[in-house]
């Protein structure tokens, strides 16, 4: 068994080793401690060296990761305005559609009132007495109103008809803003 040889070779030369540095180390112990400080001091100087490489990786990365974050945000925020931006001028160019639209509206509802207020409106009687409607009179304003009116029938004013128009029409159109503002 050569192997076995060896092995004994090798035990041995590491046995006379440690009972060399042993027989040192009585003989010279200042020095052999001092020896053993210095060892001490590479291992942990190499140790600290690998530790304070792998720091300043580490904060190498931190800052290429800060970096990287910052500029994400700032083009993050630049696409965020840029769409704002859009979405603005698309509810712009809408409100203005909408409102060439209401003036139409408003016009046309407008031109309705007066064609219903000529179409309805409560005349005065032209001679007292006649048919049993009531006479105007100077003093307290009175139209003539017909008899043969409904008890029901409520004259309204033409103020109020041409306000009630423009509600109207102002209510259909900001209901026609509110339902595009989905699309």
């Amino acid at each position: 068994m050569p192997g076995l040889g060896f092995l004994l070779g090798a035990f041995g030369f590491v046995r006379r080793a440690a009972q060399g540095a042993f027989t040192l180390a009585t003989r010279y112990p200042l020095q052999a401690a001092l020896i053993v400080a210095v060892l001490a001091l590479g291992w942990t100087w190499h140790g600290k060296s690998k530790a304070i490489g792998q720091r300043d990786a580490a904060v190498a990365g931190r800052k290429a990761d800060r970096t990287a974050y910052t500029a994400a945000q700032a083009e993050a925020g630049r696409l965020a305005l840029a769409a704002k931006a859009a979405t603005e001028a698309r509810y712009k160019a809408h409100a203005q559609e909408i409102d060439r639209e209401h003036e139409t509206q408003l016009a046309d509802a407008r031109s309705d009132v007066d064609r219903y207020i000529a179409d309805h409106r409560v005349r005065a009687q032209g001679v007292a007495g006649s048919r049993g409607g009531t006479p105007a009179t100077p003093d307290n304003r009175n139209p003539g109103v017909p008899a043969n009116l409904p008890a029901n029938y409520v004259p309204v004013a033409e103020s109020d008809l041409r306000a009630c128009a423009a509600a109207t029409a102002y209510a259909l159109d900001a209901r026609t803003w509110a339902l595009g503002l989905a699309k």
